[in-house]
This record gives C-alpha cells, structure tokens and sequence, in this order.
C-alpha cells in the first residue's frame, strides 16, 4: 500500500521485529521519505473529515 497510494502520514508503535515484510515496510516508508510517528495515549490527527 504505501508504494502504490499517495500517503502522508505513518503512524506505527514503537516495535521492532525482523520478519522479510516489517523490513519491506520499513523499505517503503524509507524510499518515500517518509516519517514515522509513535502514536501517545491521548494523541489526535485527522483522517479526512474524521478526528481520531
């Protein structure tokens, strides 16, 4: 999903693990540049009209 869809945002927990698909995910998120944020307890952001 994230090499074919326009994303802006990666929300994931702080984990780490070593199977071949977390390591794509994190291939893709690198090769888009993109940033990952750890969502806290009591965090909110907006998903189109919806406020998480």
């Amino acid at each position: 999903m994230i090499k074919n869809f326009n994303i802006e945002n990666i929300y994931m927990p702080k984990i780490q693990t070593t199977t071949k698909t977390f390591e794509d995910v994190l291939d893709a998120i690198a090769n888009k540049n993109l940033k990952v944020t750890a969502p806290k307890k009591g965090d909110t952001f907006k998903l189109g009209e919806a406020r998480l």
